[in-house]
């Protein structure tokens, strides 16, 4: 593991304790990855919507098409 692996692991430490913080998570792993779109959304099992849900490169119109499929 390097540098920018302990630092998305704080942020995401620092996340469950502040949930504002947990888009800074998602642009973490976007720039990790080249800056490919990234969704981190929360589900409890057996409910039938999604908790909050943070992205970066994703159009907000589709975002509920995607979840809506994950639960099919």
């Amino acid at each position: 593991m390097d540098d920018r692996d302990h630092q998305l692991i704080e942020r995401i430490y620092d996340a469950a304790l502040r949930p504002e913080a947990w888009q800074g998570v998602v642009l973490r792993v976007s720039e990790l990855f080249g800056g490919s779109p990234v969704m981190l959304g929360f589900f409890r099992p057996g409910e039938s919507t999604f908790g909050p849900r943070f992205s970066i490169g994703l159009r907000e119109e589709f975002l509920d098409t995607y979840l809506e499929h994950l639960l099919d």
